[in-house]
């Protein structure tokens, strides 16, 4: 059977165009189990490297580390929670230790994920309401008890109270 430089070259296209899909769904399953596991982006392990991408990014340890305890945190670690920049682009804030995430991480230096701080907000919200409290009231509870379970200091917890109080 004879084939012309045609069907070579469609066979080509196809097979490219195949191949750039497979590629891409590697990278993007790379993605999800790098950033399931606290990291940021992966698509490229997936894409270039296939299987063996996915076996590097599943064997990579997640991030997840406890602050509860005020001397175990890192140096900075409060000034980043009081970050503004933070919160531009989709940035959130982790119901659990206070602090300021940018949008693109999904998971809190404190092992929380954004997911867990959102049900937490809602779950808090939902409290308010059937108590009749208000959110500024939640705030101030929330903020107690990080004082007492020691995540912040006195001076930080009266600098929050001002904050939420408006004073």
């Amino acid at each position: 059977m004879y084939y012309d430089s045609g069907d070579a070259a469609i066979f080509l296209i196809v097979y490219a165009v195949a191949a750039i899909i497979v590629c891409c769904i590697f990278g993007v399953v790379t993605k999800k189990i790098n950033e399931s596991k606290g990291y940021y982006g992966g698509f490229a392990w997936g894409f270039w490297l296939g299987i063996i991408g996915i076996i590097i990014v599943s064997c990579k340890p997640a991030v997840r580390s406890s602050y509860s305890n005020p001397q175990n945190m890192p140096n900075g670690y409060r000034e980043e929670r009081e970050n503004p920049l933070a919160y531009s682009n989709g940035g959130w804030r982790c119901e659990f230790c206070d602090r300021a995430n940018p949008g693109h991480k999904m998971l809190c230096d404190c092992g929380r994920s954004r997911n867990e701080s959102e049900q937490k907000k809602a779950r808090l919200r939902a409290e308010g309401a059937k108590q009749g409290k208000t959110v500024k009231e939640i705030q101030l509870e929330v903020a107690k008890k990080m004082l007492d379970d020691g995540l912040i200091t006195q001076e930080e917890y009266e600098e929050k109270r001002r904050k939420i109080l408006g004073i």
